[in-house]
């Protein structure tokens, strides 16, 4: 995942003479590194990729997107090899050369302890002294970086974090929402045998496409990708893409969240969970969308989407299981 937080020298690499001319125009070629799920190779789960494609393909735009080392993305966007990255937190004060979209995902990190541990921290403060297990590659922004009172410890993968927690290396780990919506939906009685899992954000980033500001019409098309998402959102798209039935999110802007919903099993109750890409909302009120039409509250729901609840995706959803 790449951290835009961009240092004085690589403006070096920016040339003046560079040209429009060393852009592609008619495919935007885009960069990432390896994070999965949300970026990884061909072939491979690859959330933010698939969400970037469908929405410009919505937009009638061809996109060709190449793996690489996480160094490379940045310097690849200023020196003109990449029109720019399906995958950019931007965290930094100065983020010159890139014209960012709306956030389209929240990277969600939850503490994740032994069975019996306390999770129940609402900082990383509050963990001092503590040996926690992180992923290597990605986090790089100042809550790890500039943390002196955590001991952080970085491994290849959730899963060799998840058995180091188990066997006692690690106090304990810090894993993505989308992944912890993975595990109780797949693995949630064997899970709590074995870990506890925190209810509170650690480490919030908000995840952009981005374009580099000499692309032609980079903000008409960052404009045009903002617009499919919401549509993406409200149809049921990012349910699909993200394997979940059940998203919550504030696609309008007016301060309450959505839960948007696929097919009719939706259960005989509203429900109270779903996977939260509204970020900072915080009102309790909710309302539903089915099928691209939105209910103000449940009971404006039609009674033929509320049979009982049956997953619409995660049956048979082999990908990202932990072994306990």
């Amino acid at each position: 995942m790449l951290n835009y937080q961009f240092k004085p020298f690589l403006t070096f690499l920016i040339s003046t003479s560079l040209s429009f001319s060393c852009f592609g125009q008619d495919m935007l070629r885009l960069a990432s590194d390896v994070w999965p799920p949300f970026t990884s190779e061909q072939g491979r789960l690859s959330i933010s990729t698939n969400i970037v494609q469908e929405a410009l393909r919505r937009s009638n735009r061809n996109t060709q997107i190449t793996i690489v080392d996480l160094g490379v993305v940045a310097t690849g966007i200023f020196n003109g090899t990449y029109d720019g990255s399906s995958a950019v937190w931007k965290i930094s004060s100065t983020n010159e050369g890139l014209v960012f979209s709306i956030p389209y995902l929240q990277n969600q990190l939850l503490l994740v302890g032994k069975k019996g541990a306390d999770v129940s921290a609402k900082s990383l403060d509050e963990l001092e002294n503590k040996k926690i297990g992180i992923l290597g590659l990605g986090l790089m922004g100042t809550e790890i970086n500039e943390n002196p009172k955590v001991k952080f410890i970085r491994g290849k993968s959730d899963q060799e974090n998840l058995r180091k927690l188990i066997e006692g290396e690690l106090d304990y780990i810090l894993v993505d929402a989308l992944l912890i919506e993975y595990v109780r939906s797949f693995r949630n009685e064997e899970a709590n045998q074995f870990v506890e899992i925190g209810e509170n954000v650690l480490v919030r980033k908000p995840l952009h496409f981005a374009l580099s500001d000499k692309v032609p019409n980079a903000k008409e098309i960052i404009a045009e990708f903002n617009l499919k998402v919401l549509e993406m959102i409200q149809d049921g798209t990012y349910n699909r893409i993200l394997n979940v039935d059940r998203i919550v999110v504030d696609s309008d802007k007016d301060g309450v969240k959505e839960v948007v919903m696929v097919g009719n099993a939706n259960g005989i109750n509203p429900p109270n969970t779903g996977y939260d890409l509204s970020a900072f909302i915080k009102t309790k009120d909710k309302e539903y969308i089915i099928g691209g039409k939105k209910y103000k509250n449940w009971e404006e729901v039609p009674q033929s989407f509320k049979q009982p609840y049956r997953p619409e995706f995660i049956e048979g959803f082999s990908v990202l299981k932990f072994n306990f």
